[in-house]
């Protein structure tokens, strides 16, 4: 008779510190490919109708951080802006946690002049989180020579946390043609009594260089651009450097925690010639103490476009890379 409230205790004790330890949102490397995603202000900062999906997949050969993430965005010239909507899927520990996330993103854009451009824009979020306890991992499982191994009682149950909580997010960025600069906070007032996600602060930069352009049309850019990220007194910072030509991109750069370096990252996109389509794929070789074999992670993104106009209805948007 005292197991059972014992296992009970045990069980919300569990769910209570994963809750605490994984409300923070999914991690993506590739800002282009996710500039959404980061700052709601981006939203219709194009001449075309955007649908992007991204894969982030982290510590491969353990498969314990899976990411999806699909969204549209397009700019509405009646609304003197842009329209998105997101949606992403992150699964943790082996799909013992899942956490969806659905956000609605508006824009209202501000053309100051050829130089100057602002974009306003505001994200109305909500966030579904589900705890498997069965799947998870406990201390009684551990043999000292094999690892996981053994039954727990506590997984026997397979009970099932679910929480959910909902919040706003803000933003602002100015642009021209060649530049941009955002300000974001992200998950303002996304507390319940379920669960709480920490406040989300970014910066985001970046500059189109154009170095050559050949008589067929063809140009070689070179596109660095970063984003620093804050959430909950931790800190990431991603330098990136692009060189695209015609309709190749290769990239390089690094990503750099509060303390340390925490990754050299390279990347590759294709922009298919005669179809609205762009691939990209970037790989980040993390520097940290796990070894064998299973640092890094793999990241994709496609961007179709659509309804691509030659005028441009608001002031001249920035000209985004493919990653």
């Amino acid at each position: 008779m005292i197991l059972k409230p014992l296992r009970s205790i045990l069980l919300l004790t569990s769910v209570l510190v994963f809750v605490s330890g994984y409300s923070q949102d999914a991690f993506f490397g590739q800002l282009n490919a996710n500039r959404t995603y980061f700052n709601p202000a981006f939203s219709g900062l194009s001449t075309c109708q955007n649908i992007t999906l991204n894969y982030r997949n982290q510590f491969p050969s353990l498969g314990v951080y899976q990411t999806l993430r699909g969204s549209y965005d397009a700019q509405v010239s009646s609304l003197n802006g842009g329209l998105g909507l997101q949606y992403i899927y992150d699964s943790q520990n082996n799909d013992a946690i899942e956490i969806t996330y659905l956000d609605a993103k508006y824009s209202y854009q501000l053309p100051v002049n050829k130089y100057l451009n602002f974009s306003f824009g505001m994200e109305a979020s909500y966030r579904h989180l589900r705890i498997h306890t069965g799947r998870l991992s406990y201390p009684d499982q551990i043999d000292q020579f094999y690892g996981f191994v053994r039954q727990s009682p506590t997984t026997a149950t397979n009970d099932q946390w679910i929480g959910s909580s909902m919040g706003l997010g803000l933003g602002i960025v100015a642009y021209s043609e060649f530049y941009y600069l955002g300000v974001s906070v992200q998950n303002l007032f996304m507390e319940s009594q379920e669960f709480s996600v920490p406040l989300k602060y970014s910066v985001q930069a970046g500059y189109n260089i154009l170095v050559h352009k050949s008589l067929s049309g063809a140009r070689t850019i070179i596109n660095p651009h970063f984003i620093h990220q804050e959430q909950e007194g931790r800190g990431y910072t991603t330098l990136m450097v692009n060189v695209s030509r015609s309709n190749w991109m290769f990239g390089i750069g690094g990503r750099y925690s509060s303390t340390n370096p925490d990754a050299v990252i390279t990347a590759i996109g294709y922009s298919f010639p005669t179809f609205p389509l762009s691939i990209s794929y970037s790989y980040d070789f993390t520097n940290n103490s796990f070894g064998g074999g299973v640092n890094g992670a793999h990241e994709i993104g496609l961007v179709y476009r659509l309804g691509c106009s030659e005028t441009r209805n608001l002031n001249t948007p920035f000209s985004f890379p493919m990653i």
